[in-house]
């Protein structure tokens, strides 16, 4: 099991740039609805919309995602068990506690960093 640094610098890649991303998107959505002058048009009500369902959207996948990794880990470690017991199986190496995790959480973030990146690619666009 050795560790690899791929996965830890994956998951802080993703993170970083959703740290940066999300407050741009929040500043500009609450710039829109500013705007507005307190009545909302039906451009800010379906962009407020939009976001609590891309949410709920992002939040299901990223579940799903973890799910999956999770499953197919488990999978791994039970194939890499039976080798013990029936040696012409043979298994994929697996990932070290670390990488495992680091995976996990990646695989947790992604759907919430793609999500992010493309409200911030539409409402940079919108304002042009």
């Amino acid at each position: 099991m050795a560790r690899t640094r791929k996965a830890s610098r994956a998951l802080t890649r993703q993170i970083t740039d959703l740290a940066f991303i999300a407050p741009r998107v929040i500043t500009r959505r609450v710039a829109q609805v500013a705007a507005s002058g307190g009545q909302l048009s039906a451009r800010d009500q379906r962009e407020l919309s939009r976001m609590s369902s891309e949410k709920v959207m992002a939040a299901w996948e990223s579940w799903a995602a973890m799910a999956s990794y999770s499953f197919s880990l488990g999978t791994d470690i039970a194939l890499a068990a039976s080798t013990m017991w029936l040696p012409g199986i043979s298994s994929k190496r697996l990932p070290s506690p670390e990488d495992a995790v680091a995976r996990l959480a990646s695989a947790g973030v992604r759907p919430y960093r793609r999500i992010a990146a493309a409200n911030d690619r539409r409402l940079g666009k919108a304002k042009r």
